[in-house]
């Protein structure tokens, strides 16, 4: 055999060697050979960091809000997250919304830069106390008799709603959805309107939004 043939042989056999022995390596070792990407160095420091509090916001439904959080030289902004996006959204510059009444919390992820690139990562944390709904009084006056009932689902844009009188002697809730006439006066009828979204327990609940206040006067 000449000897550039047996030289072609021996690298053959290096190769499949090497090989067999990088395929027997534990998953650790071979996880541990590969450099991290920025994503999973954040994503490690974000698991072993737990958010600080950084104040409370106070809003109602409807309302909007530019969040700036306070961060030091050398460090920037990097997301925003609520913690419940079915009552209280923010979007990529900060801006809160809020949907409906249920108080939740946003997350905020700084970034703190230095001559090596991104070197450490925190966590800001931001309670949303959502605190009413707006209530529209209505122009529309309903009348009933004493002892009618009114059908009141007529008068909703949803059937996801909630009736309340305030003098129920003088008008009540039957049911779900009828007005009855008790006695002759004038009250108010409240609807309230809401969603079901779920909480930080993954219960269903009824969250508020919106409520349309009628005059009731019985005759």
């Amino acid at each position: 055999m000449k000897r550039t043939d047996l030289f072609y042989v021996i690298a053959i056999i290096a190769v499949v060697l090497l090989s067999i022995v990088y395929s027997r390596l534990d998953p650790v070792s071979r996880l541990l050979s590969k450099e991290p990407s920025r994503e999973e160095v954040f994503a490690e420091k974000d698991e072993k960091k737990e958010p600080v509090f950084a104040g409370e916001i106070s809003l109602s439904v409807g309302d909007t809000y530019i969040l700036r959080p306070e961060v030091n030289a050398g460090e920037q902004v990097l997301s925003f997250r609520s913690e419940n996006e079915e009552s209280v959204v923010v979007d990529a510059g900060g801006t809160i919304t809020v949907i409906c009444e249920y108080s939740t919390d946003i997350l905020v992820e700084i970034a703190e830069k230095g001559t090596d690139g991104y070197t450490a990562t925190k966590m800001l944390r931001y309670h949303v106390a959502v605190n009413g709904y707006p209530v529209i009084d209505m122009e529309q006056e309903i009348k009933v008799r004493v002892g009618e009932y009114r059908p009141l689902l007529e008068l909703t844009e949803s059937e996801d709603v909630l009736f309340e009188t305030e003098d129920e002697s003088i008008a009540a809730i039957s049911g779900y959805e009828l007005l009855l006439g008790v006695k002759k006066g004038s009250t108010t009828l409240t609807i309230k309107y809401y969603y079901f979204i779920y909480d930080e327990k993954g219960e269903l609940i009824q969250a508020f939004y919106k409520a349309e206040r009628y005059v009731v006067v019985v005759s």
